[in-house]
């Protein structure tokens, strides 16, 4: 687990060349994000700690979640004031490819997250 101390940034590449197409993901955050790591890549931390998910500090609120181990599993309301995101994945290596389901939303909206998914939120809660 990344945890930020502020604003925040965390990149990770296949290789140290610094191009564009050696970038597998990133992100900024405020709060927290998960990451799955092979050997070999590169992780980039601006403004934040890496940890083991079983050494990171306890948080009083999170921008991304494991289910099954910060949440359980089953449906949720998530709430926004003003636009908000949320982002079900089927694990957290960050890529286009294992998002299960995304929207931008304003108000509220349900969403059903089954166990050894990620739910990300960006100016949103879970209620």
């Amino acid at each position: 687990m990344i945890v930020a101390d502020g604003m925040a940034y965390f990149e990770l590449d296949k290789d140290s060349s610094g191009n564009f197409e050696s970038v597998i993901t990133n992100d900024n955050f405020q709060v927290n994000r998960y990451i799955q790591m092979n050997d070999g890549e590169y992780l980039k931390l601006k403004n934040c700690k890496l940890y083991a998910v079983d050494k990171a500090p306890e948080l009083g609120s999170k921008e991304m979640y494991k289910v099954g181990y910060d949440l359980q599993s089953g449906e949720y309301k998530v709430t926004t004031e003003g636009m908000g995101y949320y982002e079900v994945s089927k694990n957290s290596r960050g890529n286009l490819m294992n998002i299960v389901a995304n929207d931008n939303f304003e108000g509220e909206t349900y969403i059903t997250v089954p166990d050894g998914q990620y739910l990300k939120l960006t100016n949103a809660s879970i209620k």
